[in-house]
């Protein structure tokens, strides 16, 4: 319903460059600039969504831990896919993406 508008956000979004990991029940959020230069104080949001079953999607803060790497701990309730939707906010700029991570 909203495809022209994702489109028009997804083109105005800024050059970051991110790396997520999913360890030991953390998820990871690396944010840097175009130039590689670390996001820092950011406002970082994630909503972590079950694909396969309603009723266990729930969101959560990241914390901030310097040098651009943002953390939650995740307590899943179950193994298998998931799907977490990430939003930064920075200097009046906003970035999302979107990976699958798996519980173990």
């Amino acid at each position: 319903l909203h495809y022209n508008q994702t489109l028009n956000e997804a083109k105005d979004q800024p050059k970051f460059q991110d790396k997520v990991s999913f360890e030991n029940n953390i998820l990871h959020w690396t944010l840097l600039n175009e130039t590689g230069q670390p996001i820092i104080k950011a406002d970082v949001k994630a909503k972590i969504i079950r694909p396969i079953q309603d009723g266990y999607d729930f969101n959560v803060v990241l914390a901030d831990k310097g040098n651009g790497v943002y953390e939650a701990v995740l307590d899943l309730p179950f193994k298998g896919l998931w799907e977490v939707r990430l939003s930064s906010e920075w200097n009046n700029k906003t970035y999302k993406t979107t990976h699958q991570i798996i519980q173990k």
